[in-house]
């Protein structure tokens, strides 16, 4: 996944927050880290490759949480976040774009995490 993606999804997260009515501090993290990703002279996936997490932490604006989030994207395309308590991973909260940046088709009544709009 590049760089752009990872933003895309990064700035898509934190507008479901937003419209959920979640955590706007947490929204404005989210963006933050989409606008540094977006600055690396280098793949997010080469950095991680090379220094791990920590690799990721050292970026402004970026903590442990949003490295897990970014290091699940590179890994698995799927955006997951961390717990606020304990740092337990949290079940995976997919958006309605794949990895390709496709349209995910949605499955309705199953026990799946919940779907967010696509980024127009």
């Amino acid at each position: 996944m590049d760089n752009q993606m990872i933003a895309r999804r990064l700035q898509e997260y934190a507008r479901f927050l937003e419209v959920e009515g979640g955590n706007l501090y947490r929204a404005r993290a989210y963006r933050s880290g989409a606008d540094t990703i977006l600055r690396l002279n280098e793949p997010a996936g080469d950095l991680l490759a090379r220094e791990g997490r920590p690799g990721l932490e050292a970026l402004p604006g970026i903590g442990s949480h949003l490295s897990f989030t970014i290091d699940s994207l590179v890994r698995t395309g799927e955006l997951r976040t961390l717990h606020r308590q304990g740092g337990i991973p949290s079940r995976p909260r997919k958006s309605s774009l794949n990895s390709e940046g496709h349209e995910r088709p949605r499955m309705h009544g199953s026990r799946r995490a919940p779907s967010f709009p696509a980024v127009s």
